[in-house]
């Protein structure tokens, strides 16, 4: 059991002040419960002050894991949901999966919400917020990863207070003497690609990687970025040199990163100290 500033309430709920408590049924599954009050968004005050709107949230956890497995399988499903203004708000369930077969790590992971009938955001009963998968694997001193994933803004009432209405949904096109625009049902939808990989040499280590980001089909903003580091030890004795080029480009704006960083040990390798510079521009 735990009670106080809890810093993730479960695996894919964070921050929350008030109580878990979590117990094993049997050798590879756990089960918990969890219930408190969300701190203040703007300066961490807890949940239970009197100068905040409190927002209580609550739920259920399941916990699978077999580390005697082959595939040493993880598998993660919650139940959460939250209250505010005295009403039922929030309703999410949250799977995700998890196996380390050999040199190889696999992940994904769906979020479902559900809505009332007559939500504000014209959002269907239930609907799909998230979902993405990622593997990783090493052959030898080289890996490669990649990553794949797609998430709408999350809906509730809580955040509708504390946030535009354009942050949470894309409005329905009306003429301009008419009322405040209503949501049209439809959500900005961030998809994210991503691809890295790397390589060890006996006293070379290189590792790059490049991502796209697409924010919306309606609106589209694309952001293309890439990096490449590269790190060197015992150059000559004890010695360590990083260099590392990052970029970025979109629709907004242009960037680009250069870091470099030298250092060295003492006291057999017990004492590493080193120095590190960066110098970038946005345009």
């Amino acid at each position: 059991a735990a009670l106080g500033r809890l810093r993730y309430a479960a695996l894919t709920v964070g921050m929350l002040d008030g109580v878990r408590v979590e117990t094993s049924v049997a050798d590879t599954i756990r089960v918990g419960a969890f219930g408190g009050l969300v701190p203040d968004l703007q300066d961490g005050r807890p949940g239970f002050s009197a100068n905040v709107a409190a927002v209580s949230r609550f739920g259920a956890e399941l916990t699978y894991f077999d580390p005697t497995s082959n595939l040493r399988p993880f598998v993660n499903l919650e139940a959460h949901g939250s209250m505010f203004q005295g009403a039922l708000d929030e309703r999410r369930l949250t799977a995700s999966v998890h196996m380390f077969p050999g040199q190889m790590a696999l992940r994904g992971y769906a979020e479902v919400a559900a809505y009332d009938p007559d939500n504000a955001w014209g959002a269907a009963p239930v609907e799909l917020n998230a979902a993405g998968v990622d593997a990783r694997l090493r052959v030898g001193n080289a890996f490669v990863g990649a990553r794949v994933d797609a998430r709408q803004p999350e809906l509730s009432r809580w955040l509708m207070a504390e946030l535009p209405q354009s942050w949470l949904c894309s409005p329905t096109a009306l003429p301009a003497d008419q009322p405040p625009e209503p949501c049209s049902g439809r959500r900005d939808l961030r998809a994210l690609a991503s691809l890295d990989a790397g390589v060890d040499f006996r006293k070379v280590s290189v590792v790059a990687g490049a991502n796209v980001i697409q924010m919306s089909e309606r609106d589209p903003l694309q952001e293309l970025g890439g990096f490449v580091d590269v790190h060197s030890q015992r150059v000559f004795a004890s010695e360590h040199l990083d260099l590392g080029l990052m970029g970025t480009h979109s629709p907004l704006l242009d960037s680009w990163g250069l870091r470099l960083g030298v250092g060295t040990a003492f006291l057999d390798d017990r004492l590493d100290v080193a120095a590190h510079y960066r110098v970038a521009q946005v345009t």
